[in-house]
């Protein structure tokens, strides 16, 4: 009877030793990306400020490029989220601004569609051989219950409001508001970088 405890039990170890060998390792995900965390949100002068470059090839003139960035701004505006769009009077040879309101989802199910319309200023701007998109004047208006509310992107999406204390996670009810605005300025990078592929 011992000899037999003693087998079952060498089994059942030999068992767990094979299980722990072959099971698949999981990898534990950081709860968000690093990209929405400390400093990915600028501000300048008191006021947010998201900026992205795109490399742009050589040999085109100015001109050239500012054509391009016109008629990719052009097809922005059929953007079917998008609510609003103005073209801003120029400034300057090398900046195109336009004026977006668009809907910025967070989540939609069948029951439910949890939303806010965001308006921003867009500056695209050629300098050096890159273009410099710049993303300022950012409000939201959120319905909550049945109340609507205006905010600023300065008290929604900076580091003060959108991260907790100790800066290593997004606050719930700002984080959706920064995660999705930094993700709109990306897929616009994205974009953009495309027209010059």
């Amino acid at each position: 009877m011992k000899k037999l405890l003693t087998l079952l039990l060498a089994c059942a170890t030999l068992s767990t030793s094979i299980a722990q060998i072959t099971a698949p390792v999981i990898e534990e995900k950081p709860e968000t990306d690093i990209k929405y965390m400390v400093g990915a949100v600028t501000e300048v002068g008191g006021k947010v400020v998201l900026s992205r470059t795109v490399e742009v090839p050589a040999g085109l003139t100015q001109q050239e490029v500012m054509n391009r960035v016109d008629a990719w701004l052009i097809r922005c505006t059929k953007d079917e989220r998008m609510h609003f769009n103005q073209r801003l009077p120029q400034t300057a040879d090398n900046e195109l601004l336009h004026s977006y309101s668009l809907e910025l989802t967070f989540s939609k199910s069948f029951l439910a569609h949890d939303f806010a319309e965001m308006s921003y200023v867009l500056a695209v701007r050629y300098e050096g051989g890159q273009i410099i998109l710049e993303m300022s004047h950012i409000n939201y208006k959120y319905t909550e219950g049945n109340q609507l509310n205006k905010y600023t992107a300065e008290e929604m999406i900076t580091d003060k409001y959108a991260l907790n204390k100790k800066k290593d996670k997004l606050v719930f009810g700002f984080k959706k508001f920064r995660i999705k605005t930094i993700d709109l300025l990306d897929e616009l990078q994205v974009s953009l970088q495309n027209e010059f592929k």
